[in-house]
């Protein structure tokens, strides 16, 4: 069957659709696009985290300070959010 634009019949709309679920080069895109909206997510998560690591650097917490300062937040009294 040619590859025409204009199919006729519902049949040969649904065989075109068989044909291309069928297709390796199909099922590559798809993978290609699964594997790619994986690593978007992921970075736009780092993203996350690192505006959310500048804000807790901006009120003050740093590698060597961050379970001090958590610990202090754990005693009693203490209901100041970082």
């Amino acid at each position: 069957m040619p590859r025409s634009t204009s199919l006729r019949t519902m049949e040969e709309i649904e065989q075109e659709i068989r044909r291309l679920r069928e297709s390796e080069h199909v099922r590559l895109y798809e993978k290609h696009m699964r594997l790619m909206n994986k690593r978007r997510t992921y970075m736009n998560q780092l993203r996350w985290e690192e505006r959310k690591g500048k804000e807790l650097a901006a009120s003050g917490l740093t590698l060597d300070n961050i379970e001090d300062m958590l610990a202090e937040m754990d005693e009693p009294g203490m209901e100041e959010e970082i």
